[in-house]
């Protein structure tokens, strides 16, 4: 039996009266988009072993790794839900006192309105209704005769009411698809907004819910998991125009999953417990479109670790009252002093002139200046312009060095310190210029890659080194990322 089989205008028939109610009060069949879970302390436990590396690339740059995404339009009254609800609401009965769900054997539920706006959400909006109910029959299947709990009451009272064989057979492609590709040991059938749904090839993201424009987004770093899903949902009868592709530009795409995938990554990036609450905060702040905020807190987090780079390279305390850009400057100006060297002295031209003038002086003397004299005096002029040039070549370089200092960063960690410097100012200082999510963003990337770096070059350091031999090291691997 296909999902074309039952009649869906039936649907009208039976419950013409439960869809009018329904209606009146259609605000309770909205999910909120405000409802987003708030940040978990750690999800990498979320990762497996192999995922982590990717995930680490991505966070340290996004646009050489690119990010995966699903796009379809969410269908719905379609496929499973219409079937699910023709099939429910032949159940329904209006009494005087509320709504009587029907069972076999004569049993009866009464049905509250909020229960029964929670059932139209589940069975119409969300994917997590789907997932659990083919866990159910999934594990129905593993244990013949156990009985088997359902840990959400109206998904319960759903299950309850339909003819799961019949289910089963009407969508039985879609089962064994969900089975074989979907469903491993230990699967949580939970899709939640913000939160990573993990699924037999890989976790994936969800930044927004099918009622809010008809359509879904996925996000992911592997394209196998979102292919995976989406047969699931179109053999479901449940999306249509669906697409995976890899998205590499523009920026503001490419990083729209990148706090929860720092927040997935978090322990791996970050050990120290001192700036937890601030990483926190920031997570916080950004789920609650406080992105002034978020970035502020990211500014913070920005400045301690610039102190830390500060005081173990130079193994001094910063300086009392250092602004963010004050300190990255400071950085900056000690480490060029560590390769100043004496100015180039320009060649002695006085001494030349005076010896011209002794030549020229002896042309009417007696004997005259000889041949060899004038050859002499011709090779040091010769000499003299070739030292003048070298002198003004060495000028050029010494300008070109000035253009392009010396740095312990790389090239585009300066660039991300100068934007994060610039957004926290922009932050701090209620600048005129809208700060949007993309900021919070840009400026969180901003972060984690002075943090990786960091961390990076931490392990790079022989610290049987002087401070002097480890800055110039450290320039050298600088130098040699940027070529």
């Amino acid at each position: 039996m296909s999902t074309e089989d039952f009649d869906s205008s039936k649907i009208q028939n039976v419950s013409g009266w439960l869809e009018d109610w329904l209606r009146r009060t259609s605000d309770l069949t909205q999910p909120s988009i405000n409802s987003i879970p708030q940040p978990l302390k750690r999800q990498n436990d979320l990762l497996r072993t192999e995922e982590v590396d990717t995930v680490l690339e991505y966070l340290k740059n996004p646009i050489k790794t690119g990010v995966w995404a699903l796009t379809a339009n969410w269908l719905t009254d379609a496929g499973i839900s219409q079937y699910i609800w023709q099939e429910f609401s032949q159940k329904l009965e209006r009494q005087a006192t509320g709504v009587i769900l029907n069972h076999e054997e004569g049993k009866t539920t009464k049905l509250t309105l909020e229960t029964l706006n929670d059932i139209k959400v589940d069975i119409f909006h969300r994917v997590s209704f789907i997932l659990r109910l083919f866990a159910y029959l999934k594990a129905i299947e593993d244990t013949p005769g156990e009985e088997v709990e359902i840990d959400k009451a109206s998904v319960k009272t759903i299950v309850n009411s339909l003819d799961l064989d019949k289910l089963q057979r009407t969508f039985s492609d879609a089962f064994s698809h969900f089975k074989d590709h979907i469903y491993f040991e230990n699967f949580k059938p939970v899709m939640k907004t913000g939160i990573p749904f993990l699924s037999k090839n890989g976790f994936m993201f969800s930044l927004t819910t099918p009622k809010i424009n008809e359509q879904i987004t996925y996000h992911s770093l592997h394209p196998k998991g979102l292919e995976d899903f989406a047969a699931l949902l179109i053999k479901l009868g449940k999306i249509s125009d669906s697409e995976v592709m890899p998205t590499f530009s523009p920026e503001e795409q490419v990083l729209a999953p990148y706090f929860f995938f720092a927040r997935l990554a978090y322990s791996k990036i970050i050990n120290d417990d001192r700036l937890h609450p601030l990483f926190t905060k920031s997570f916080t702040e950004y789920e609650a479109n406080r992105y002034e905020s978020t970035i502020s807190t990211l500014g913070l987090i920005g400045e301690d670790f610039l102190t830390q780079i500060y005081e173990t390279l130079f193994r001094e305390s910063v300086p009392k009252g250092q602004t963010m850009g004050q300190l990255y400057d400071l950085i900056q100006s000690k480490t060029a002093k560590l390769f100043q060297k004496a100015p180039p002295q320009p060649p002695d031209i006085d001494s030349m002139y005076k010896a011209v003038n002794e030549q020229i002086g002896r042309v009417e003397s007696d004997p005259p200046p000889s041949t060899v004299d004038t050859l002499k005096l011709l090779r040091q002029a010769i000499t003299l312009i070739k030292e003048e040039r070298a002198y003004n070549r060495e000028i050029a370089k010494e300008h070109q060095k000035h253009t392009s200092a010396i740095s312990i960063f790389p090239s585009r960690i300066r660039e991300n310190i100068n934007d994060l410097i610039r957004f926290r100012n922009a932050a701090s200082h209620k600048s005129r210029v809208p700060l949007s999510d993309y900021e919070a963003l840009r400026t969180l990337h901003c972060l984690i890659s002075l943090i990786v770096w960091w961390h990076s070059e931490i392990r790079a350091v022989n610290w049987d080194d002087n401070s002097v031999t480890i800055i110039k090291k450290m320039t050298e691997r600088s130098t040699a990322a940027n070529a």
